[in-house]
């Protein structure tokens, strides 16, 4: 199709979008994930009880996987040293469905 541009382009008309999905994390009907404490220096702990956890990732800002548990022994989590500062996501997958929560590594 011609564009009304001296400099030429395309037509965005007939463009559709495809798998489109929110980047936002949304809100939880169900109860919080509620790590502690939050910001945290890569050592936090669940208020879910840990028999409802199968399992739970964290992902960076830029949604690459930095840490990934099944089957969860304990409450405690102790995050690899080597991540820097910055905000992450923490994804929790229980039976009940999946909570996520933003938090703060601070080194």
């Amino acid at each position: 199709f011609p564009t009304p541009f001296y400099s030429g382009g395309f037509d965005l008309d007939a463009v559709g979008v495809i798998h489109q999905a929110p980047l936002s994390l949304g809100k939880n009907d169900k109860k919080s994930t509620a790590i502690v404490p939050n910001p945290n220096s890569g050592v936090f702990q669940f208020l879910i009880p840990v028999a409802e956890i199968q399992s739970y990732e964290v992902f960076d800002a830029l949604g690459r996987v930095c840490a990934v548990e099944l089957a969860p022994q304990s409450i405690l989590v102790h995050l690899n040293e080597t991540l820097p500062q910055g905000l992450y996501v923490l994804s929790v997958r229980t039976a009940n469905g999946t909570y996520r929560e933003r938090f703060f590594l601070q080194r």
